[in-house]
């Protein structure tokens, strides 16, 4: 009775247009309604561990502030680290000088170390790698330090390995080869710190910067799963690591190459394994050359290797349903049929919202960085994307979590001061979250991160749709219930995918094959210019090439232009559809029924443009309009400068009162400041201007400088990111940043039955939660 007079309450308040946003809603209202209904008896068995928050760790040696709150707050999954591991290798003198590097960076106390422990502490796996651009001089068959792309990667640095073997004899001289390498580096991680979950990657976009032959790379592979079997069966070993699941060698092209690239790419012999028709971009589409993650398999099996998992990278994937069950599908097929296991892993090792076509169909006036990445849409992606994954049977994944680009970023922040300046990582220079961030939040909530249990899944039932998710889980002990939606609307390129998922049933209703499909779309797939991803772009486009387009045999031209035509207006229907739900919110009706009767809890987590969105509060508050998603100058962008103005000043204060100590005099303290801050701490430099000035002991001031630049930088990120009153912690932890709690309230339920009317904005995600009460 009481939901009853509840329910006709809102409802004559709603009539009466009162403003009950979160509640008031039209059940007759067209396509913007939605219904929902959630089982609470329905046990599906327990949450699979595809919604546990996988990342990929680029630089486990930086941002131990964000890394400790990561550990503490999220439920972690599968990570990926790169760094330091592969500068460690790359840059070193010698395969001893290698090791020394390890052992120190690696040591006890040290950033690195600390987020190792807080890894093996999650129980799952760590999968760890050195490429890309890992190989040193002196373990490289290339001399040649050249770049051969326009950024930092040289020849040498991704060439293959002189030798192989963990020895061999060249020119006389015994030289220490790459199965040392892996031997030492996984004996390492195993044993010396103590990772029992263990993995290793090998390729990291090589289809594009392995300089040498293909196969060759499939060696390498070869030796590392070899070794890595020898030293513990138990270490899992994959590849590729190509920038797409379906990723071919990339041919000779002055997009991806300078003249250094091409001259590579055009010598060798075997670039392409698949021939070498493969170099060439105008036929690589053609059916010979294979993607190297199936080539991978092959050659595999000709050798009798094991596959633990297939990895590869995963950049503005279109939360679409079965386009990643069919490739999921794809790759299962290459391994059952080279005698591989269907359960082998699939991993997408490094995935995203941005891609560079993405973004450029987007309007961006650069294709990195990407402002969208630091909004909500980024968040409601993030959701929708594991949702999809699941359903693929994906249970591997790692989300970027720190990478940055810092020469094309800094180009960005020349121009814009800002925290927000849409680069990959999920916080901004300062360390301040992003709205992803709190998706990760949300969905370690939803995966039972409180209870530190795995929770049952529930059955949800709703209409098809394309645009808003919903999941349901409940803890072991059935008291609370949980319901997590994403509403996501696509846009740019993925718009364009979302449309011609529209037009494939279209022309299959009128009796073309998928063949015929394919083929067509083959044709029509050219190039695009940056604003051809826009809905209306990309219908009057499609009429237009109807009409211009003579079709090849088989096609009937004329049957088929008039036919297609008429399909037109379903990609004009499902435009106008996602136009409709990018401005108006949906219309949901929630109902969980079979609870237990009692009294509960209701609370509910919104991420959208209004809450637990840093981006849109440093918006909100900029001091003059700009034209940037994030704002420029709003009060976070002044909140970070200030504490950092002042952490600096603290931390300065406290070596100076550590030189004054040591007895340094006033003039000797402003000359080391000068110094140091001029040579910006490089030894050599401190070294060379010192010497300038006689009255001071070198060495002295070497070996104090040492104590000098710990207690400075301890000070400082102490201070500024959790002692001070203004810290970083602490605007991370306040309202319109943090995860917000936007309602809480007890209620009865007394029919077993629970329902909630409300409505979600576009790219928002909402978590709710409902526990009962007491025993």
């Amino acid at each position: 009775m009481k939901k009853i007079i509840m329910v006709s309450v809102l409802t004559f308040l709603c009539s009466q247009a009162i403003s009950l946003d979160t509640y008031c809603y039209s059940e007759n209202t067209h396509e913007n309604f939605m219904d929902i209904h959630v089982d609470g008896a329905s046990n599906l068995g327990k949450l699979s561990e595809t919604f546990r928050v996988g990342v990929w760790l680029a630089h486990l040696d930086r941002n131990s502030y964000i890394f400790d709150k990561f550990f503490s707050e999220i439920l972690v999954g599968t990570v990926q680290s790169t760094q330091p591991l592969a500068s460690a290798l790359r840059e070193s003198k010698s395969f001893e000088d290698y090791k020394q590097e390890l052992e120190k960076v690696f040591a006890s106390g040290t950033k690195t170390r600390k987020q190792i422990e807080n890894i093996i502490r999650t129980g799952q796996f760590l999968i760890i790698g050195h490429l890309p651009a890992a190989m040193p001089l002196w373990l490289s068959s290339s001399t040649d330090q050249r770049r051969y792309t326009d950024q930092w990667w040289t020849v040498s640095q991704n060439s293959p390995p002189k030798c192989y073997d963990y020895e061999c004899v060249i020119n006389g001289e015994i030289v220490t080869g790459w199965s040392k390498v892996i031997e030492y580096t996984l004996r390492f991680y195993r044993y010396n710190l103590g990772v029992k979950k263990l993995g290793y990657y090998l390729g990291h976009e090589q289809n594009k910067d392995w300089i040498g032959k293909e196969e060759e790379f499939y060696k390498l592979y070869e030796y590392t799963v070899k070794v890595a079997k020898n030293v513990d069966k138990n270490i899992l070993v994959g590849g590729t690591g190509t920038w797409s699941w379906s990723a071919k060698r990339l041919p000779c092209d002055t997009v991806h190459y300078n003249k250094v690239g091409l001259s590579y790419c055009n010598a060798i012999n075997g670039w392409a394994m698949d021939g070498a028709d493969c170099k060439d971009i105008q036929k690589t589409e053609k059916s010979s050359c294979e993607p190297m993650n199936k080539n991978l398999i092959e050659y595999a099996k000709e050798k009798h290797l094991p596959i633990d998992f297939l990895n590869y990278h995963m950049f503005a994937m279109p939360p679409i349903g079965e386009l990643y069950e069919k490739k999921v599908e794809t790759m299962k097929e290459w391994m059952v049929t080279n005698n591989f296991s269907k359960d082998t892993i699939i991993y997408p090792a490094d995935w995203a919202y941005w891609s560079a076509i993405f973004s450029m169909s987007r309007g961006s006036p650069q294709s990195y960085p990407f402002d969208q990445i630091d909004t909500e849409e980024n968040a409601a992606y993030f959701i929708s994307t594991v949702y999809y994954m699941d359903k693929a049977n994906i249970k591997w994944h790692s989300h970027d979590f720190d990478i940055t680009n810092p020469s094309k970023e800094k180009e960005v922040f020349s121009k814009r001061q800002s925290e927000f300046i849409g680069d990959w990582a999920v916080f901004t220079r300062g360390q301040i979250i992003k709205p992803i961030y709190n998706s990760f939040r949300v969905l370690s909530v939803f995966a039972g991160k409180r209870e530190n249990e795995t929770p049952n899944r529930l059955q949800v039932s709703m209409p098809e749709d394309d645009y808003v998710i919903a999941l349901s889980s409940q803890t072991n002990d059935k008291k609370t219930t949980r319901i997590l939606l994403s509403n996501f609307i696509p846009d740019g390129m993925m718009k364009y995918q979302y449309l011609f998922k529209t037009f494939k049933p279209c022309m299959l209703s009128m009796g073309y094959t998928e063949e015929e499909y394919k083929t067509f779309m083959n044709i029509f797939n050219k190039p695009r210019k940056q604003d051809s991803y826009r809905g209306d772009v990309i219908i009057e486009d499609f009429k237009r090439f109807i009409r211009q387009t003579d079709f090849p045999y088989p096609f009937d031209n004329s049957k088929l232009k008039k036919e297609l035509y008429s399909c037109s207006s379903a990609l004009e229907r499902k435009n106008d559809e996602i136009q409709n739900y990018n401005k108006k919110p949906r219309d949901i009706k929630l109902t969980i029924s079979n609870l237990t009767a009692g009294q509960y809890t209701m609370k509910k987590y919104l991420i959208d443009k209004e809450h637990s969105n840093s981006c849109r509060q440093n918006k909100k508050t900029e001091e003059k309009p700009s034209n940037t998603k994030c704002g420029v100058n709003g009060e976070i962008d002044r909140k970070v400068i200030q504490i950092k103005q002042e952490a600096g000043k603290k931390a300065k204060q406290k070596v100076i009162n550590y030189l004054i100590q040591k007895g340094y005099k006033g003039n000797e303290i402003e000359t080391i400041e000068k110094v140091t801050k001029s040579c910006k701490m490089e030894i050599k430099c401190i070294e060379s201007q010192i010497r300038k000035a006689h009255s001071l002991d070198l060495n002295k001031i070497i070996s104090d400088l040492k104590v000098v630049n710990s207690i400075y930088q301890e000070t400082k990120d102490q201070f500024l990111y959790n002692d001070s009153p203004e810290s970083i912690d602490k605007i991370n932890n306040s309202k319109g940043i943090a995860l917000e709690i936007i309602e809480e309230k007890s209620t009865a339920i007394d029919l077993k039955e629970y329902q909630e009317m409300f409505k979600m904005e576009p790219w928002s995600v909402l978590l709710i939660e409902i526990s009962m009460v007491g025993n």
